[in-house]
Order: structure tokens, then sequence, then C-alpha cells
């Protein structure tokens, strides 16, 4: 339950509106989440299940036989009318034992041949009340089976809370990843369009230095290659744009326009946001403490089936009173438990399957599961920090390429600077000032790549830890 409550409180936060506003309707609106959501709702009902066996439950009917057959024998000692009436409640607690309280209500017209040979009353009424008890005295002895069962659903219940959070936080990755990569692609377009708006300012100097004689017209060619080159990587760089802005726009259900998309600064500072408030979070590891519920319900389990190794072992005790009247006022009277008429009973049943072959059976494949379900967990705090060792060390590694990036980015446009001077002087090539332009451009999309990088980087080492959504809420 603890993701509606994330996703009523998701609110969004100016700074970062593209990133928080996406996000939170994310959160609202994408099928897969709702589905998780869905899971949880679904565990939970699976309590109420087991409760349910404890509900009070009612039973009878109603039947009305006319019986005028043959018979073997002169007379048919069944011949008459007869109108019979139960109505039963029963209540099983949750300690292991069941009340009951059974009504049974007879009403009989005797056949008139039958009273001419034996007598009797030409109507007989006949009222039984009983109020009887029973109990296991072996696998739900003090109701131990109905409380393993119980706490295995609240068990389950947790885990495919955990397991939806998990989910959740999965997803949330994926849109934050799909979002990010969008930014990059807007990102590495605009460059190309600066790419592009240089490589013509180029072609236009070069092709007045070939009217005044400066250059040659292979110059002129090349620089004209140099252009379509460019506006060839311009429509690459518009097709992957286009690309993740379809990927984002699937997990939303609807097309995202480019507005919506931010810039590579928003990223950035919204990695400085994740990373300042984490100290402010309560931590949350969904993979282990998912595999750690796992594990328990597998142990509860295994319990449950040495529990049914034991053979059924039952005790019951009822106290039945009865009443036979030509009235039917009187009978209900003198026949309900308060009568004089009783009959007291006590029973012990058993029984036992000789060799236990199934139960042994379902008892190994218990065993199994649970020592699985230890090695899974084993596994999960092995895998989780190693994984968290590596994420750690690359974004450390990511934030210094980031800086050198800059500083080569910083260093090329001084390059290009420079070339142009001395190419307007005849010092350097066109070749030269075409590749500082290749330089510069793989530069800046490199110091692009590591920005997002970081951030990915970031936001899967954070989920190691927390519940995304609460880390972003917190902001």
């Amino acid at each position: 339950m603890k993701i509606i409550l994330v996703l009523i409180s998701f609110i969004s936060f100016s700074a970062r509106a593209n990133f928080k506003k996406l996000g939170n309707e994310f959160l609202l609106k994408n099928s897969s989440v709702k589905n998780s959501l869905g899971n949880t709702l679904k565990a939970d009902q699976g309590i109420k299940l087991v409760e349910s066996s404890l509900a009070m439950k009612v039973d009878g009917g109603l039947n009305y036989v006319d019986n005028d057959s043959d018979a073997a024998n002169a007379v048919n000692f069944a011949a008459g009318k007869t109108t019979s009436l139960d109505l039963n409640f029963s209540k099983a607690t949750s300690w292991g034992g069941v009340f009951s309280l059974n009504n049974s209500f007879e009403k009989v017209i005797q056949d008139p041949s039958r009273i001419i040979i034996f007598g009797g009353d030409p109507e007989i009424h006949q009222f039984k009340q009983t109020i009887s008890f029973s109990t296991s005295l072996s696998r739900n002895l003090f109701g131990q089976e109905y409380k393993l069962s119980h706490y295995s659903s609240i068990l389950n219940a947790e885990y495919i809370d955990l397991l939806s959070q998990n989910s959740v936080n999965d997803l949330f990755i994926q849109f934050s990843q799909f979002y990010a990569r969008a930014v990059l692609h807007k990102k590495l377009y605009t460059l190309q369009q600066e790419a592009l708006s240089r490589a013509k300012k180029r072609l236009a100097l070069v092709r007045r230095r070939v009217s005044d004689g400066i250059n040659l017209k292979a110059d002129l060619l090349r620089a004209e290659s140099a252009k379509i080159f460019q506006e060839e990587q311009l429509d690459q760089a518009r097709q992957d744009f286009n690309q993740s802005l379809y990927l984002l726009s699937s997990l939303l259900h609807r097309n995202i326009s480019i507005d919506e998309v931010g810039d590579v600064s928003s990223v950035e500072s919204e990695s400085e946001v994740l990373l300042s408030n984490i100290d402010q979070l309560e931590k949350n590891e969904l993979t282990i403490n998912s595999s750690k519920r796992f594990s328990d319900q597998q142990e509860l389990d295994r319990d449950l089936k040495a529990r049914q190794m034991l053979p059924e072992l039952n005790f019951s005790v009822g106290y039945q009173t009865n009443d036979f009247d030509p009235s039917s006022s009187d009978v209900f009277k003198n026949g309900n438990l308060s009568g004089d008429r009783n009959t007291v009973s006590l029973g012990v049943t058993f029984s036992y399957n000789i060799g236990r072959v199934s139960e042994r059976a379902n008892l190994a494949q218990a065993e199994i599961n649970h020592n699985q379900a230890l090695h899974q967990l084993s596994a999960a705090y092995e895998n989780n920090k190693n994984r968290k060792q590596m994420l750690f060390a690359n974004i450390q590694l990511s934030g210094l390429n980031k800086k050198k990036a800059g500083k080569r980015v910083s260093l090329s446009m001084s390059i290009i600077q420079e070339y142009v001077k001395l190419f307007s002087l005849g010092r350097v090539t066109l070749d030269q000032v075409i590749q500082a332009e290749e330089d510069l451009i793989n530069s800046q999309r490199r110091l692009a790549q590591q920005s997002i990088s970081n951030f990915n980087q970031r936001l899967e080492l954070a989920a190691f830890d927390y519940f995304l959504p609460d880390l972003i809420s917190e902001d």
C-alpha cells in the first residue's frame, strides 16, 4: 500500500519541471506501474481469504416427500407425507476449534393404513437441536496450522508488495534513462545544428577566398563536402532524437513533444539533488528485503509441510435434545437445548496415511525450496555489494571524465578560433580546420554523454537502498 501513498503525494518542483512533471505522469499513468499496484492489492486479498475461513457459516435445506410407493411387506412403513427443515450454524476459531449449532424440524402426516395397524397420531412433529464442538489434537492443535497459514499469507503480501516496489523502482529507472536519452539526443541534435552552421560559414569563407584567388578550387570542394557531411550527421541526429522521443512516449502512452524534454544541465542538477536527499531518507533495500521475505515464506511453508507429517487426530463432543409431539408449538418448546430429553456424544477420529509418501515428497520439496531461497538471498547480498562497488567506482570515474571532457571542449573551441585566424592567413590547411571542427564536436558529444552516464549511474546506485519515487518526492 506504500505505492498508493507515494503516487498520491508525488509532487513537482519548478527547478526541474520537465523531469518531475513527466515522472509524476509516468507513475500515475504507466500501465506496468498500475499492474504492479494491482499485484499488491491482490496479495492483500490473500490475507482476507485466509481470515475468511473463520467466518460464520450457515447452511440449511427444506425437503418435502410424499411416499405412497409399493413395499415388499403388506404395509409401507414409510408411507406418508414428510416435510423437513434444517438450519445449521458453524464458526471456526483461530485456536483450532469449530463450534456448531444444528436445528432440525420434521413434520410427518402418517398414511391412514399405517395408523390402523400401528396406531399413533395422524400428524407428528419432531424438533432436534444439537450443539457440538470439535478440534484437532495433532496438526491444528491450538490453531497452529491456521496461524502458520495466516502468517504465510501476511509474508506473501509483504513479499508481493516489496516485489511491486522493486518493479516500480526498475520501471522508474527505465523512465529516467529514457528521459535522459532523449535529453542527450536533443543536445546532440543541437550540437549538430551548431556544427552545420559553422560548416556553412566556413564554406562561405572558402568560396570568397577561391573567388579572390587565395584558395584553390579543391578547397571549395572540400568545404562543400564537409558541409554535406554535417547535413547527413544532422539528419541522423534528428532520427536518433525522434527514436528517443518515441521510446519515452511509449512509457507515458502519449506523444512527447520536444519542448517537454529538458537540457543536460537540468539532468546534472537532478543528480545533485538526488545525492543531497539520500541522507534524509530511511534505507529500503528492496532487492535484499524481498529476498528475505521470500526466504521466510519458504521456511514457513516447510513448517506447514512438516506439520502435515502428523496423523489426523480430531476430538468432538456434542449435546443433542429432541421432542416428538402432535403440536408444533410444543415441539419447539420441549425440543430445544433446555429440554430434558438429551443425548451426549464424545468421539475421537484418527486418520493416518501409511508410508506418508505424498507428505514426505511435499516436505522434501519444501526443504529444497527453502534452501534455494537461502542461496538466492546469499547471492543477492554478494551481487548487490559488488554492483554497488562497481557503480560507485564508475560514478567517480565518470565525474573525472566529465571534467576532462569539459576541458577538452574549452580547448577545442580555442583551437577552432585560432585555426580560423591562421586559415585566413594561409598558415593552416582547410583539412586542419575541418579536423579541429571534428575534434570539437566529438568533445561536446563526450561531455554530454558523460553527464547523462553519471546521472543514470547515480539513479541506479540510489535504487539499491531507496524507493526512488520516495527519493524524488522529498526534493
